[in-house]
């Protein structure tokens, strides 16, 4: 059996894992990847840096040869200069704004009705400046028509909408998306230059509009000059943990990786092996 588990999850919640899949289900063995090298292996890579644009938080995970710092986690031997840096801003922030602008400002009625509406208006319309709020992009205004056959006006919500996830929070640490990848990536000098030529996005707030331009500007601000920048955004984003997970699952060797349910009672999770 293959489960995913976030890099930065405790070894408290791994180990019951284990003891859920291996005792109580009685599966003869569990392998534990995290969504970031899945998501990598779907993109033909082993080592980058991968940024994960969630529904509640955004996060940046360096990955060299596969191996990421969930390895460390587990054995509580997180190294100083392997942390991730999650920025606590997500896709469900956007979707939140809109539903306030709805209702505040053009007097939508809140129902069920509602959740369609800013999911559609998030999905299809919203996109990313690439001069942030206050510039001056080329995008012509837009009419949407409600349910109700009112006609409304979305030019400024489309682009503000998605400004929160550029702009700094102090819960973060002033630290913005492409500020917590920089930091990712300059932890580890020896392999950054693959790094900064390997950046794949993936979730599905990544797929709005000049989402991935406006990241690769504001990286390319922030970093190394004399690096080599690559950004890979690819169609299927949305789902590549599933599809790197579904490729490495079918490879010959696959049984090969994990825990079997006899070396967890003999050597606990020292046995495992986290990809």
């Amino acid at each position: 059996m293959m489960l995913s588990a976030i890099s930065n999850n405790c070894p408290a919640n791994i180990r019951k894992f284990c003891e859920i899949t291996l005792e109580k289900f009685g599966f003869p063995r569990l392998c534990i990847s995290g969504p970031e090298s899945m998501a990598l292996y779907a993109s033909g890579r082993t080592t980058g840096v991968v940024t994960n644009i969630g529904y509640d938080y955004c996060v940046s995970v360096p990955i060299t040869d596969g191996s990421t710092t969930v390895k460390n986690v587990l054995e509580n031997k997180v190294e100083e200069h392997v942390k991730i840096f999650p920025v606590k801003v997500g896709g469900r922030h956007v979707s939140e704004y809109i539903r306030k602008e709805l209702i505040n400002t053009h007097h939508v009625e809140d129902n069920t009705t509602l959740d369609e509406i800013v999911d559609q208006i998030k999905c299809r319309y919203c996109y990313v400046s690439g001069f942030g709020s206050d510039g001056h992009d080329t995008w012509s205004d837009k009419l949407y028509t409600l349910p109700d056959d009112t006609t409304i006006s979305l030019s400024n919500l489309l682009r503000d909408s998605t400004e929160l996830l550029f702009s700094t929070r102090s819960e973060d640490n002033g630290l913005t998306i492409a500020g917590a990848l920089c930091q990712s990536v300059l932890q580890d000098h020896y392999s950054s230059h693959n790094m900064w030529n390997n950046m794949v996005l993936y979730g599905r707030t990544s797929l709005i509009k000049g989402f991935r331009d406006r990241l690769h500007m504001e990286v390319l601000m922030q970093s190394d000059p004399g690096a080599k920048f690559s950004t890979i955004a690819a169609p299927e984003r949305g789902h590549l943990p599933w599809i790197g997970a579904s490729i490495f699952s079918n490879l010959s060797g696959f049984e090969d990786y994990g825990l079997s349910k006899l070396n967890f009672e003999e050597t606990g999770l020292r046995g495992m092996e986290i990809l």
